[in-house]
């Protein structure tokens, strides 16, 4: 299971006693009651993550445990980076903010953080990026509506395949 960033949990009692009739073992509706939570978390959060940070919106994943215990949101390491590690700092930076500063180096470039922007290439000591709060976004579609939509979905379906 990779390190939880946002850690998911459900309250199943009623998704359990809606499908009490079924075959349905408590382990797979709590599984599948966590997929819902965790799929519309992870959407949630890339849809609050702005469209020109494609590699951080791209990033983030869910995995829900087998035995149905726990989920978890996370950035996964992508791209072509040697070090992928870089992908999920990025996106914790650019979460909750930083500042940002140049190490001392040798070389021309010492002491200068140099980065290339639509007006050209800057060099710069220290820069600020604000705090964008897309997880947190992420975190209040637990208590939405469209969970609530997505799970009374799941169950319809459920009901159905056994009732038509």
């Amino acid at each position: 299971m990779p390190k939880s960033f946002l850690s998911i949990e459900a309250d199943i009692s009623a998704v359990q006693k809606a499908l009490s009739g079924t075959q349905k073992s408590l382990k797979t509706i709590r599984r599948q009651t966590l997929g819902i939570a965790a799929r519309g978390t992870t959407k949630a959060i890339k849809s609050a993550v702005p469209a020109s940070m494609k590699t951080i919106r791209k990033a983030y994943s869910y995995k829900v445990k087998r035995d149905g215990s726990s989920a978890s949101v996370y950035p996964r390491n992508v791209g072509e980076a040697k070090n992928k590690n870089w992908i999920v700092g990025l996106s914790v930076i650019h979460n909750y903010g930083a500042d940002v500063s140049a190490k001392e180096r040798k070389g021309k470039n010492s002491g200068y953080l140099v980065f290339q922007t639509k007006d050209g290439w800057r060099k710069m000591k220290s820069v600020h990026i604000p705090a964008r709060g897309f997880v947190e976004k992420g975190e209040k579609y637990a208590g939405s509506d469209q969970y609530i939509s997505d799970i009374n979905a799941m169950i319809q379906k459920e009901l159905a395949k056994y009732w038509g």
